[in-house]
């Protein structure tokens, strides 16, 4: 019995050990977009995978930014969405999600990048005075309907 309690102290200070090494680990290597879904749970992340693939814009809306918000912008899906959305305006948003993060330079040099036709171009050349003229809260930014 003595032998028991001996093997089973080192076995759980072990398995203790090892559940928080791979906590820390995970912390360290992983995405940044990992570790919010480690942290956070399944169920919001659901919720966010829901919106982005809904038929409602809005829903859509509510899912691109809060995809922007978590930084989980993995493989560059907003890029791949503004090719996919066909009004204007959600294109606009998605580029304001794309570049609420960047510093000024890296933005306009991201908007240079975009292809677009004539009507995003414009919206695209909106977005470029307003950072020039040092409004970089694109909460704020009013969308022209």
């Amino acid at each position: 019995m003595v032998l028991c309690k001996a093997i089973k102290i080192p076995i759980i200070a072990v398995i203790f050990l090892s559940v928080f090494l791979i906590g820390y680990l995970a912390k360290k290597i992983l995405p940044g977009s990992i570790d919010y879904i480690l942290r956070s749970g399944s169920s919001e992340i659901a919720s966010i995978s829901n919106k982005l693939y809904s038929e409602d814009p809005l829903d859509r809306i509510a899912g691109y930014t809060a995809l922007s918000e978590i930084g989980a912008d993995t493989d560059n899906f907003l890029d791949k969405r503004i090719a996919i959305e066909k009004d204007v305006y959600m294109k606009r948003i998605l580029i304001m999600c794309r570049i609420s993060a960047m510093s000024n330079e890296s933005a306009l040099k991201y908007l240079d990048s975009i292809s677009a036709d004539s009507e995003l171009k414009n919206e695209i050349e909106f977005i470029k005075k307003k950072i020039s003229r040092g409004s970089t809260n694109f909460t704020e930014m009013k969308i022209r309907l």
